[in-house]
């Protein structure tokens, strides 16, 4: 990937002491020019900027403002960003995060014992996620709350359209799903969503199993980390769904299914 090495005076002001770009790989070691002192080192790896645009940031204060886009994320160049203070002239180790968090479906299956579509299939399967947060600041911190939201209540076309990789946060399962438990390993990825409590204009982002029951389109929408004191959806971790469907889902998207 490219890293974007930016390093600032650890002082009141923190301005910009050097900026240089970089090809590098995981665990690669970089070497970068500075003048001597306390300086804080920011790195940005896959930033989605050209290496122009960064010569706006003159200061520690603005790198803070800066934003990134999911619709331009790509799964084998994700954004990483890291930092830690130093002096210069000694080797720092920095450790990269992702902005971005996974949500895995490990496995799904179906059994409707004693309902009276006992045996029945689940077909025509889609998986996805709703009320995605698009937007968040390359360095950002808990608790991120979403700014521009995509996919909002129900899976909009229109808006999958304007990812470079729509299989981010929406995928299908070809084969109709029984009791036999399948391991699709759906991997979806999206940005932090750590809001306290749904309001309009903030709700939770949800895994929704999408499907055709009997001749029925059924929706089970699963509230993401929400349970037992979770607190949404972080940077930098991932979040794996076992899921047996035992009954029909809602006619709704958007209520969550317990």
């Amino acid at each position: 990937g490219v890293a974007d090495i930016l390093i600032f005076n650890d002082d009141r002001m923190q301005r910009l002491d050097a900026y240089q770009r970089e090809k590098t790989s995981a665990c690669s070691t970089v070497k970068a020019s500075c003048t001597s002192g306390h300086k804080i080192f920011s790195i940005v790896l896959n930033s989605q900027r050209d290496k122009y645009d960064w010569a706006d940031i003159n200061s520690r204060e603005c790198l803070t403002s800066i934003t990134s886009s999911l619709e331009n994320e790509e799964r084998q160049k994700l954004l990483m960003s890291g930092e830690c203070f130093s002096t210069a002239g000694m080797p720092v180790n920095i450790a990269m995060k992702r902005l971005s968090a996974e949500i895995v479906l490990r496995s799904l299956s179906c059994d409707f014992k004693g309902k009276a579509y006992e045996g029945q299939k689940l077909s025509d399967i889609k998986v996805y996620l709703t009320n995605v947060n698009t937007e968040a600041g390359i360095f950002a911190e808990s608790p991120v709350i979403p700014t521009r939201l995509v996919n909002t209540g129900r899976l909009e076309p229109n808006d999958l359209a304007t990812f470079k990789e729509p299989e981010m946060i929406m995928q299908e399962i070809h084969d109709p799903v029984g009791v036999e438990k399948v391991r699709p390993d759906i991997r979806l990825i999206c940005y932090p969503n750590e809001a306290e409590a749904e309001v309009p204009g903030c709700p939770f982002t949800r895994l929704v199993i999408e499907g055709n029951l009997c001749g029925h389109t059924y929706y089970w929408p699963l509230d993401i980390n929400r349970s037992s004191g979770g607190k949404g959806i972080s940077r930098n971790c991932r979040y794996i769904f076992d899921i047996t469907i035992t009954r029909t889902g809602q006619t709704d998207p958007d209520i969550p299914v317990k």
